[in-house]
């Protein structure tokens, strides 16, 4: 739909600004394994509904990192041993492999206490707010569409068999958006009356 000026403020809530942090394959590995601790571990026994998402980690700790990387996160694992299949344009990522991410200014200088996070790792501090370089980017684009813009996604769920559901809450009637940017095995099951509904996800299958 429609996107106004004022939205980039919806889309990017805080006032960070641009910051740059250098590190090895090893630390890339492990910020991901952090970001990886916002879901819970799975049992594949369990007949119960399992919660997908920790609620004790903050959405905001949930890290994507984009640009040639992809990788799996395996549910069946304790937090700190998940992220498999880590690779960057198409080749596995050695440990001394030397990466330059581009982040914002809480988390690179220490703000969620990521691996590879610190003064020792910052390159570079930009003046220029996340908030201002989104504008502008949507500016230049002039319209923005689905399939070239929201289509890319750079991690998936290592395939697991699971005896009772996996579910998790989100906003209400957000199946045809899901599907239409490629997210399969999610059903509604129930609306909870507030706007938000549970949803379960079958992860059984690669994806």
């Amino acid at each position: 739909g429609p996107l106004a000026i004022r939205n980039a403020a919806d889309l990017y809530l805080y006032p960070n600004t641009l910051s740059a942090v250098k590190l090895n394959g090893i630390e890339l590995k492990a910020w991901l394994e952090k970001s990886a601790a916002y879901f819970n571990r799975i049992d594949p026994q369990q007949s119960d509904a399992q919660e997908l998402v920790n609620r004790k980690t903050p959405s905001y700790n949930f890290d994507v990192i984009q640009g040639g990387i992809r990788y799996a996160i395996d549910l069946g694992k304790p937090v700190g041993e998940r992220i498999v299949d880590l690779r960057h344009d198409g080749q596995l990522i050695q440990p001394q492999q030397v990466f330059i991410v581009a982040t914002n200014n809480y988390r690179a200088s220490g703000g969620g206490d990521f691996p590879g996070t610190g003064s020792a790792h910052v390159l570079f501090n930009s003046p220029d707010m996340n908030r201002q370089i989104l504008i502008d980017w949507v500016r230049q684009q002039h319209r923005l569409r689905l399939e070239a813009d929201a289509s890319d996604h750079p991690w998936r769920f290592v395939p697991l068999r699971t005896r009772g559901p996996i579910v998790f809450r989100s906003a209400s009637g957000k199946l045809d958006l899901a599907r239409a940017t490629g997210i399969t095995g999610v059903l509604e099951t129930r609306v909870d009356g507030d706007g938000m509904s549970t949803y379960t996800i079958d992860i059984s299958k690669s994806r």
